[in-house]
């Protein structure tokens, strides 16, 4: 009977320190969980700040070409006028 209860409280200890561990491992995948959720979380904030900044530079992109394509206009038109001012001086001359 003695041989059973050391049995028995040696079988309970173990299983006490079985449970003890499995916890501790509980605890840690939950704290790597959480490390990788807050990862996510800063990426998905990264990203959304990329995309933010491509667009961005997507619209200084198109205000740039605006402002050439008027400025090649208008280059034209310049380099019309001195032709024709040329042009004008030659006859009178």
């Amino acid at each position: 009977m003695k041989r059973s209860i050391v049995d028995v409280t040696t079988a309970s200890t173990e299983t006490a320190s079985a449970v003890d561990q499995q916890q501790d491992a509980v605890a840690e995948i939950a704290r790597n969980v959480e490390q990788a959720s807050i990862g996510t979380r800063d990426i998905s904030s990264s990203v959304v700040l990329i995309s933010q900044a491509a667009e961005e530079t997507g619209s200084s992109a198109d205000q740039v070409l605006g402002a050439v394509t008027e400025l090649a206009k208008q280059s034209a038109n310049l380099r019309n006028e001195v032709s024709k001012f040329i042009e004008d001086i030659k006859i009178k001359s």
